[in-house]
């Protein structure tokens, strides 16, 4: 060990001592977010063999009652049956051999934090390799104590388990010659566990190009902190690119798509604060969707929206205000910028979160003093919740925003106030027969 490395362990323990943190933690695994089973023509036998440990002695971190490789072992045994993956009790029945080693367990003070690092690696029977991967989750969400910021990290770090499957289409790599998972086995946007809705049949292909038009669409459905996810939206946002796209007159090569683990609050910033006005010229037509979880501030009454990596805990840091969007979006020199918010600002729950400990606001500032240029369709009032529609697969107002849009199909010219006219009632009809309560889509400036 050099003196470098040294200096980092002297430094690490002493950490340790200061946050309190107990020599041994007891550790256990419970999911943090719903089970999202996969749809395969043909699911894969999994052997799960022993799981290792692995921490540096700089971690400061001793896990017991019981060992790690048994915590471990117990959490991914709980995360394939989620996401319905059979495993079996013989290697020789398996189709592929999962072997997982714990790398990193660390604790970190002021704020109190806990990372969880686990290598993932897939072998056939006979110890070919197939596929590896490494996932980190982290618990910093205002934990009480080391024990409770580790639980959070190990279940962040398992919550990455199917993401990444589908993401690094890992099934189909097990079976080569096989279909892909059935949510990537079209170019049709997926939209949830087998469920398709009538949005989801594309309309026909349009040949008008707008080449002056340009748009931002965000979908997030899962974050890096602990969040409960927003439902579908992710896929909403890829089937409002495709919409974009197909018959709405905007060249694939003008529409960023920040899709989950893309739109962190660094690519807001690339894109509303610099990709936009390098590209926006005069006259242009901006288009700005956002589907995901929005914040209120307690201390200022202002609304934000949450990025990838945002924490409601730490908002004024981590999230994106949105009178910023604005204001970065009224300085571009373009004839018309539409915003469309599938998303809700009341921290009351739906699409939008708060910081633990605080109390849902009764309303935010989110569409005060909105310039001029920019038209705002909003899928609820302030006080209000964004629901989803799960027997569609899709967000309420997002399902019927391109219900709208789909209406008007081979017409010359989009009128999107018609859209919203269209969405506005059938959202208000839908959310109180399914949820008894109210959701009234908002357009700003009011006409």
């Amino acid at each position: 060990m050099n003196t470098r490395q040294k200096g980092l362990y002297i430094y690490l323990v002493v950490v340790v001592a200061l946050c309190g943190c107990a020599s041994f933690i007891e550790m256990a695994y419970e999911p943090t977010i719903p089970a999202r089973p996969f749809l395969a023509d043909r699911m894969p036998k999994i052997y799960l063999a022993g799981a290792e440990y692995k921490t540096p002695g700089v971690a400061g971190v001793n896990i017991r009652n019981p060992a790690p490789e048994v915590v471990l072992t117990r959490a991914l045994a709980k995360e394939f049956e989620r996401l319905h993956i059979p495993l079996v009790t013989n290697r020789r029945d398996a189709d592929a051999v999962f072997q997982a080693t714990w790398n990193l367990a660390s604790v970190g003070a002021k704020p109190l934090t806990g990372t969880v690092g686990i290598a993932l690696n897939l072998k056939t029977p006979d110890g070919r390799f197939i596929w590896s991967h490494q996932v980190v989750g982290k618990g910093s969400t205002g934990c009480d104590s080391a024990q409770d910021c580790m639980n959070e990290a190990l279940a962040a770090a398992m919550g990455r388990l199917g993401p990444v499957f589908e993401e690094q289409a890992v099934i189909a790599k097990i079976f080569p010659a096989a279909a892909v998972l059935a949510a990537r086995a079209t170019d049709k946007p997926a939209i949830g566990p087998g469920v398709r809705s009538d949005v989801d049949e594309l309309p026909q292909r349009s040949e008008w190009l707008n080449e002056k038009a340009y748009a931002v669409v965000i979908g997030i459905r899962r974050y890096l902190q602990p969040l409960p996810e927003a439902d579908f939206a992710d896929n909403d946002a890829k089937l409002v690119k495709t919409y974009l796209t197909r018959f709405m007159g905007y060249s694939d090569v003008n529409v960023a798509a920040l899709i989950n683990e893309q739109a962190t609050k660094s690519g807001f910033e690339k894109y509303f604060e610099s990709w936009l006005p390098n590209h926006v010229e005069d006259g242009a037509d901006v288009f700005v969707y956002f589907s995901g979880h929005g914040a209120p501030n307690p201390k200022t009454q202002d609304a934000y929206l949450i990025p990838y990596d945002g924490d409601p805990t730490y908002l004024d840091k981590t999230g994106y205000p949105l009178k910023r969007m604005y204001a970065q979006l009224a300085k571009l020199p373009a004839g018309k910028v539409t915003v469309v918010l599938d998303s809700c600002f009341s921290g009351a729950g739906g699409r939008s979160v708060l910081a633990k400990g605080a109390r849902p606001l009764v309303m935010v500032s989110a569409y005060e003093g909105i310039p001029d240029k920019l038209t705002v369709l909003s899928a609820a009032a302030g006080d209000q919740i964004s629901y989803t529609y799960q027997d569609k697969g899709h967000g309420l107002f997002t399902y019927f925003f391109l219900k709208g849009i789909k209406e008007q199909s081979g017409r010359p010219v989009l009128e999107m106030k018609a859209v919203f006219d269209y969405a506005a009632p059938q959202v208000t009809g839908v959310a109180r027969r399914e949820y008894n309560a109210d959701q009234i889509p908002q357009w700003y400036p009011s006409p």
